[in-house]
């Protein structure tokens, strides 16, 4: 009896290994629509790149792909969205380094870690504080000293826990003070602080820049110790007075929710960099402030374990608080 069970266990996996198989091989399957899923609303640096990505997967794979916007909670209802859809490789996640730092900000439901498969990279980008171009700060300093004297009148506008968690270690290094007003995307975000609500803005250089360049804004620094080369008029944190040896930027990438086989991973992360390597891409990511920056799904996996570690000592060691 045990040699017949034994038979029929080794015979079940041996079919479910070749259903796999022959499912990878027949992935993606025309007729099928590809779903990407982005944590932000229309309009914004990482909705902007999501429809540019999807168009080109659709092109590479001869299937219909389309944008799903489920913005709000902090990214955690689209991350949710993205963890629990079908294991069959027609959702992806496009998300940014900020689901990782939600992990470290608040409690929430998905694990960034465990519950998602990466695909790979797409770009990277340093942040931006700006503010409005009639404000009478013109340095960092500035806004700095004046947020500290009257910290009640300052409030900052963030889309997300990356530009949240860089607006508290600035705080925690220096004497900024300012209340955090969360927005549900970079449009949102940028309309509040042109519309006078907040203060000051930390955002992605895609949403930012061309607001500074048509002279509604004034950008006071970027995230990164050295200058950017999409910015290089604007100052660093070093030139800018922010002692420590930290830095933020943003980074985007793809995922599908844990489960999706490793031959479908395999086949959406050599699309994904065959993608990278168009100068179509590269000239559309440019003109966004985006560096492209393709990986295997192992690197961005290290990527995602690095600066959830990194952040959480950071965060402990400055005894950060994510509240307002």
């Amino acid at each position: 009896m045990k040699s017949v069970v034994a038979v029929l266990v080794g015979a079940s996996m041996l079919f479910g290994a070749a259903g796999a198989a022959l499912a990878s091989d027949n992935y993606p399957e025309k007729g099928r629509t590809l779903q990407l899923v982005t944590p932000f609303p229309p309009g914004g640096a990482t909705d902007l790149l999501a429809r540019v990505l999807a168009q080109k997967f659709s092109e590479a794979w001869g299937i219909p792909a389309i944008v799903d916007n489920k913005a709000g909670g902090d990214m955690l209802i689209g991350s949710q969205a993205i963890a629990n859809a079908k294991r069959d490789g027609y959702t992806l996640g496009f998300t940014t380094s900020g689901f990782v730092l939600n992990g470290i900000a608040r409690a929430q439901r998905v694990d960034p870690l465990t519950d998602f498969v990466p695909i790979g990279l797409v770009g990277r980008s340093a942040q931006v504080v700006a503010v409005n171009a009639s404000a009478p700060y013109s340095t960092y300093k500035e806004l700095e000293a004046a947020s500290s004297a009257q910290p009640e009148k300052f409030s900052y506008a963030s889309c997300c826990p990356g530009m949240h968690f860089a607006a508290e270690m600035l705080k925690s290094a220096t004497n900024l003070r300012a209340l955090h007003v969360p927005y549900k995307g970079s449009t949102p975000a940028v309309n509040a602080i042109l519309g006078g609500e907040t203060t000051f803005i930390i955002d992605t250089q895609t949403a930012v820049k061309p607001f500074v360049e048509s002279g509604k804004l004034r950008a006071l620094m970027v995230t990164s110790r050295q200058r950017a080369s999409t910015m290089p008029d604007v100052p660093s944190l070093n030139e800018a007075g922010v002692p420590g040896q930290f830095e933020t930027e943003v980074w985007w990438g793809l995922v599908f929710p844990a489960g999706v086989s490793p031959a479908i991973v395999a086949k959406a992360n050599d699309t994904l960099n065959r993608i990278l390597q168009s100068p179509e891409i590269r000239k559309r990511m440019a003109e966004m402030s985006i560096e492209p920056t393709a990986s295997t799904p192992s690197e961005m996996a290290r990527l995602m374990r690095t600066d959830f570690d990194r952040y959480s000592k950071l965060a402990k060691d400055a005894n950060l608080s994510f509240g307002n």
